[in-house]
């Protein structure tokens, strides 16, 4: 099953954390609701996955609050 990770609140995060974020997780979308960023990059990567696959499932684990780094 196709998946995507997304690195969320990135706008909290300084460049240090950003740097190491992107180097463990070179294939995830950082993205920001607040700011916008990486919106439409997530956009694109979901129309690209659905196009290609003929079914999809769509998981938020709303439980897991809070910040990915400190």
């Amino acid at each position: 099953m196709p998946r995507i990770l997304l690195l969320n609140k990135w706008d909290l995060l300084d460049v240090p954390a950003r740097a190491e974020l992107a180097d463990a997780f070179p294939h995830a979308i950082p993205v920001s609701a607040r700011t916008g960023d990486g919106l439409k990059r997530l956009l694109e990567v979901l129309e690209n996955m659905l196009l290609s696959t003929q079914q999809s499932q769509l998981l938020i684990p709303f439980e897991e609050d809070g910040p990915v780094l400190q």
